[in-house]
């Protein structure tokens, strides 16, 4: 599977979320982060063929 940059979002925020040294409202931003990346990944593997073909 590609590494996109939602995946990558995902595993930072993801961190973030479980970092108690950080303020609530980080945290909160970091659920928030976590549920747009899966989205939009979702998204862009769901029409990734046609996505690609668009860039040819």
């Amino acid at each position: 599977m590609i590494k996109t940059v939602q995946t990558q979002i995902v595993e930072n925020e993801t961190a973030n979320l479980g970092d108690f040294t950080l303020a609530a409202s980080r945290r909160e931003h970091a659920t928030s982060a976590i549920t747009w990346a899966r989205s939009d990944r979702a998204l862009i593997l769901r029409h990734q063929a046609l996505l690609l073909s668009a860039l040819r």
